[in-house]
């Protein structure tokens, strides 16, 4: 109880020192800077030179302990100075299945005429390390997905130990960035007719069926003898082979409330599995949920909308 107040009272404190933005330049006031482990093992070992001097009265030993100090103190300016002036800049993300790390682009470009070095950026777990002013500002950054919905990762941690490793220098900056994850599609054992309900409409026409009379066309050996036009045969003399066509209605329904016996987040899997399906079969497919319908159709937007309507179902952010 008492941490989740002083982690809120934190939070706002930060807002404040550091409000979010979409790009946002490091300065004093939002640079936070402490001594390493490797640090203070320096330290440690320079406070121990420097007893033993006073112990042996041994000049050479005042002079290391007193030299390291002073390269302690001026490692800590060069740390801080590798983050001063560096501005980040957040990119959007493409969306992503849930359980898929989501790829955020961030441009970190350096100070005008300065050269800043070992930069690392992340969240917890896997860093990127970027090189501003060299082969490319822009760097991904990577987030783990775990559920369906948007994904606003928070503040993302800039930091350095630049030069020597003695500091370790850092910023948290909010760049404002989201992402929409998708639902983790199951397509395992997917039974495709019983939960995709055939739509009703012209269709298109499927040759060599056997509703719709179509024609005559010259028989072949391989036609049955049901289908030889006598008739015809008895007029002209001509064998002469019946077509016919069916009319096949190729649109599809996605409907949730024919996936039964799952929960509600495997019934969204299941038909997140079949919009992809349909995707690879290049059919057209409509998806009906208890609070969206979505008539059938093709193509990307409309795959889009059909994946953005099964992330954000039931969800209370379902805008940005």
């Amino acid at each position: 109880m008492i941490g989740a107040a002083w982690h809120k009272r934190f939070d706002r404190w930060l807002t404040r020192r550091i409000p979010p933005a979409n790009h946002v330049t490091l300065n004093q006031k939002s640079i936070f800077i402490v001594p390493s482990r490797v640090g203070y093992g320096f330290l440690l070992v320079a406070l121990l030179v420097f007893l033993a001097a006073i112990n042996y009265q041994n000049s050479l030993s005042y002079v290391v302990s007193f030299f390291m100090v002073g390269l302690f103190l001026v490692t800590m300016l060069h740390t801080w100075k590798n983050l001063a002036g560096l501005t980040v800049s957040g990119h959007g993300a493409e969306s992503v299945h849930a359980g898929q790390d989501a790829g955020f682009t961030v441009t970190v470009r350096a100070a005008q005429g300065r050269s800043q070095h070992g930069i690392q950026l992340g969240w917890q777990g896997q860093l990127t390390t970027a090189e501003p002013g060299q082969e490319s500002d822009e760097v991904m950054v990577w987030h783990p997905t775990s559920q369906r919905g948007w994904l606003r990762p928070g503040r993302l941690r800039v930091s350095t130990e630049f030069p020597l490793g003695l500091f370790h220098a850092w910023s948290w900056v909010d760049l404002q960035l989201e992402t929409l994850v998708y639902p983790a599609p199951d397509q395992s054992d997917l039974d495709i007719e019983s939960l995709a309900l055939t739509g009703q409409g012209d269709g298109v026409v499927r040759p060599d069926g056997n509703e719709d009379f179509a024609g005559l066309r010259e028989t072949v050996p391989t036609d049955p003898l049901a289908h030889v036009s006598w008739k015809s045969f008895s007029r002209t003399g001509e064998l002469l082979t019946k077509q016919f066509h069916d009319y096949a209605d190729e649109r599809f329904w996605l409907d949730f409330r024919t996936v039964s016996g799952y929960e509600t987040e495997e019934k969204l899997s299941i038909l997140c599995g079949l919009v992809l399906h349909y995707v690879d079969q290049q059919a057209q497919f409509g998806l009906w949920l208890p609070d969206h319908v979505i008539e059938p159709a093709q193509g990307e937007a409309h795959v889009q909308d059909c994946l953005t309507a099964l992330a954000l179902f039931g969800k209370d952010d379902a805008n940005p």
